[in-house]
């Protein structure tokens, strides 16, 4: 497994401060409106700021990551200090650099049957890392805590984010779900319900299943193909090795798909790459004609229909065999980095 460091580079006027914090929550009732309520002051205070954010709940705690202008990320920061819906603030994450989330605000509400005192644990070795000179980017952070991989990587790897990941989306949500759910029946693996929120009217669910194909370790992530654009998914497309699109042969529907993917890969630092399966090469053809100019890689992987899971499954798998080992990632910790803010 390769470390990949954050790249060195020079700054620019425009970048931000981003800062990673988690803390325990001071009520578990009545949560997801506590989080629309925090989530209507930060639009209200922190946007003019120029200041996004996401929140994070899980098992009794609150992860927050905000970035932006660097008194704006302060200021944001004493009030979250201030907040009595929370205590024991812990910054997990302290980097500066281009603006990472391309929205003001979003937030997911995960169901786990994990304790508080695990997620602490998870807390707790991240903070570790952190003051002994190390950390992993603001998605790592949220992943490492809320989501870790659930599945056992294999001997000789330590590092947790070591796995491959691949979104699936179709032009009617449901065939993408479908085909995640059958192969975690195959892989006798449970799936899992994310709930993802961002300003009003941007809400959305996905489902998550964490396998081994050959024992290389792999998630695969369902959503539906209107958050696409939805400002943490796009935070994420960038660490999805490919993107499935499973396309049914409607022209209107595939093309609005498409259109959807474009939108959403736009102006990421690395363009997306698209797996492709249709019904016929007609549609293959159409849809490569609208990835090829906004730099989409396009590879038809199947001529078949989204509901036939086995020949998808069998197509998706070859395929991850081919990726090989799938790489870490740490970012370097910049030399005194807000340590009033780790102290």
């Amino acid at each position: 497994m390769t470390r990949v460091l954050a790249p060195a580079r020079i700054p620019r006027p425009d970048d931000v401060d981003r800062v990673v914090m988690a803390s325990r929550a001071t009520s578990i009732d009545s949560v997801y409106g506590q989080m629309e309520r925090i989530r209507a002051a930060a639009l209200r205070q922190n946007v003019p700021a120029g200041v996004h954010g996401v929140l994070v709940y899980l098992s009794g705690w609150y992860l927050l990551w905000v970035e932006g202008p660097s008194a704006g990320v302060r200021e944001a920061l004493r009030r979250v200090a201030r907040d009595p819906r929370h205590y024991s603030p812990r910054v997990l994450h302290f980097s500066q650099g281009p603006r990472l989330l391309p929205t003001p605000w979003s937030m997911m509400m995960l169901p786990s049957s994990d304790t508080a005192d695990a997620v602490g644990q998870r807390v707790d070795a991240l903070r570790t890392l952190l003051l002994s000179g190390r950390q992993f980017s603001p998605t790592s952070v949220l992943r490492r805590v809320a989501a870790p991989f659930g599945l056992p990587l294999g001997a000789g790897v330590t590092d947790p984010e070591s796995f491959h990941r691949v979104g699936i989306c179709a032009a009617e949500s449901a065939p993408a779900f479908g085909l995640v759910r059958w192969i975690a029946g195959q892989q006798g693996q449970p799936t899992r319900h994310r709930r993802v929120a961002g300003e009003e009217g941007l809400d959305a669910g996905m489902d998550q299943v964490d396998i081994l194909v050959d024992n290389l370790p792999c998630r695969l992530n369902a959503l539906p193909w209107q958050s696409l654009v939805h400002g943490l998914l796009r935070v994420y497309l960038p660490e999805w090795q490919h993107m499935l699109m499973l396309f049914g042969g409607s022209v209107r529907g595939d093309e609005t798909l498409m259109q959807r993917m474009v939108k959403a890969a736009a102006e990421l630092p690395e363009p997306t790459s698209l797996l492709a399966s249709a019904p016929d090469e007609e549609t293959h053809a159409r849809m490569a004609a609208i990835a090829a100019p906004a730099g989409l890689p396009y590879e038809p992987i199947a001529v078949a229909s989204s509901q036939d899971h086995a020949v998808l499954w069998r197509a998706l798998a070859a395929h991850i065999r081919r990726l090989g080992p799938p790489a870490g990632s740490e970012w370097a910790v910049p030399e005194g980095a807000l340590l009033e803010l780790a102290a």
